[in-house]
């Protein structure tokens, strides 16, 4: 039973300096990923940080830009329907007036005319 024992132990030793060489790099490769998944986690935090600072102004302005073009649109808007309602208002004055044009073109015809038609009289009796 002793020759036994003695094997186990050499087995165990022999079992326990493997699982040394073994688990010593396994530790090291482990502490390395753990040490580069902090960094990541640190740059997503410094990122994070970052951009919350950049990104609030940013958003600030962008928000202020929006309701600038609100205003303009709505400025825009009612220039254009006020000189829609000018248009419509002028259309009557336009209309009037082209006929008191016509009237006025027609009623100088006319008055050349009798002018014209008056030299000629005067000429023919003399």
């Amino acid at each position: 039973m002793n020759e036994y024992s003695d094997a186990l132990q050499q087995q165990l030793a022999n079992l326990v300096q493997v699982s040394w060489v073994v688990l010593i790099p396994l530790g090291v490769l482990l502490s390395l990923v753990i040490y580069k998944i902090l960094m990541l986690l640190q740059s997503v935090y410094e990122f994070w940080t970052v951009a919350r600072h950049e990104l609030s102004p940013a958003m600030q302005d962008l928000r202020k830009t929006a309701s600038h073009v609100e205003i303009l649109t709505g400025k825009a808007v009612d220039s254009i329907e006020s000189v829609e309602r000018g248009v419509q208002s002028a259309t009557p004055m336009f209309q009037d007036g082209l006929g008191r044009i016509q009237q006025a073109g027609a009623s100088l015809r006319s008055g050349v005319f009798a002018v014209l038609s008056g030299f000629a009289s005067s000429f023919r009796r003399s």
